[in-house]
């Protein structure tokens, strides 16, 4: 009888890589938020300005990624005037790079309880 050891350890091997080969790999300057069970993560993410944040819609749904700028800013009253607004299908991603220190909080316009917010350090 031929030992299973070389199986099993191929198995675990397989469900050890897979899902580190289905997270996009971030370097520096970067940040990454997962969109996954109608929430985003991490909730409260730091850069530095210059930095680029990217967001993956892991859901199986759909999600519009909106932020109108920095909170010290006055509301958008204008899609035009938003920092971004982005429809996210399944799959999708979507990078923004932020120029100026400030906090900035996002949501997603579909499902209103889905916030976050992005602290962007620098001069």
């Amino acid at each position: 009888m031929k030992p299973r050891y070389p199986a099993i350890l191929a198995g675990l091997a397989v469900m050890v890589v897979f899902p580190l080969a289905t997270v996009p790999s971030v370097s520096a300057g970067e940040a990454m938020i997962v969109i996954e069970q109608h929430a985003f993560a991490p909730q409260v993410t730091t850069i530095q300005v210059g930095d680029q944040v990217t967001w993956n819609n892991f859901d199986n749904g759909e999600h519009f990624l909106t932020s109108s700028g920095t909170l010290s800013r006055s509301v958008a009253t204008q899609v035009e005037n938003l920092e971004f607004h982005r429809l996210m299908s399944p799959g999708d991603n979507y990078s923004h790079t932020f120029k100026e220190p400030g906090i900035y909080g996002y949501f997603c316009a579909i499902h209103l309880g889905m916030w976050g917010t992005v602290v962007v350090e620098g001069p």
